[in-house]
């Protein structure tokens, strides 16, 4: 072998060990978090999205730190309304929901694991009837069809 091809063949081999040096330094592996970092629990939260309060919450707890403070991460989990939010919470793809008062009725009535450990609002519900009505009291409503949301907190306190 003249001495051309060893020096080549010398420097090929060189090059693939430093790059292989290289990727292997370089590698993403994971790692265990340090001793003096926080390890944060995950936390799923499930609530309903069309309520202004609940979604004030969320948009809160996501943009601050307040879960952080506390040792947690938040997931949040979206539902249209009360009736999905309490499949996912008794099927337990949630930890914690944000619900309104008939919801959590029937939640609690299903399983009484659950507890309620917070307000998040009064909710406030009336009869109307138009401006010029002759009704002026519910005992008015006798024989009168009356027009709610089925299974909504509104129903149950007008029954």
């Amino acid at each position: 072998m003249n001495k051309k091809l060893k020096y080549l063949l010398l420097g090929l081999v060189v090059v693939i060990l430093g790059v292989v040096a290289f990727l292997s330094i370089n590698r993403k592996t994971p790692t265990a978090p340090a001793k003096n970092e926080e390890v944060l629990i995950p936390i799923r939260v499930g609530w309903q999205v069309p309520w202004a309060t609940e979604g004030q919450l969320v948009q809160t707890l996501k943009h601050t730190e307040i879960l952080k403070n506390h040792g947690l991460t938040g997931d949040f989990k979206g539902f249209d309304y009360g009736g999905p939010l309490n499949e996912a919470a008794l099927a337990k793809q949630v930890d914690v929901i944000f619900t309104a008062d008939q919801p959590a009725a029937t939640l609690l009535s299903k399983n009484p694991n659950w507890k309620i450990i917070g307000r998040l609002m009064y909710n406030r519900v009336s009869l109307y009837v138009p401006p010029k009505s002759p009704i002026e009291t519910s005992k008015d409503l006798k024989g009168k069809t009356v027009a709610m949301p089925f299974g909504a907190a509104a129903q149950r306190m007008a029954l």
